[in-house]
């Protein structure tokens, strides 16, 4: 079951750590290297490369409202994205 989710629009995959960290079940981002994909594995956290596709911006509100409105019917919380040091 999905709780925590991690949201990094853009090529964000070396946060993925960092979103382990926050106890995120699922990393929403644009895109990943194959590092990314078997770190994710590695910390058993659920990975979505959405893609960077135009018009991105509309397809990750989109979903970002999805994930959101899925989240608050479980009364899961949420964290922000974790921010680059």
């Amino acid at each position: 079951m999905v709780r925590r989710v991690g949201l990094c629009s853009g090529a964000a995959g070396d946060l993925l750590e960092a979103a382990a960290a926050e106890r995120c079940d699922l990393y929403l981002t644009g895109e990943l290297s194959e590092r990314a994909a078997e770190l994710a594995r590695g910390l058993q956290l659920t990975l979505v490369a959405a893609g960077l596709t135009p018009p991105r911006s509309s397809v990750l509100a989109a979903r970002r409202r999805a994930a959101m409105h899925d989240a608050a019917s479980l009364s899961a919380t949420s964290s922000a994205c974790p921010r680059r040091s």
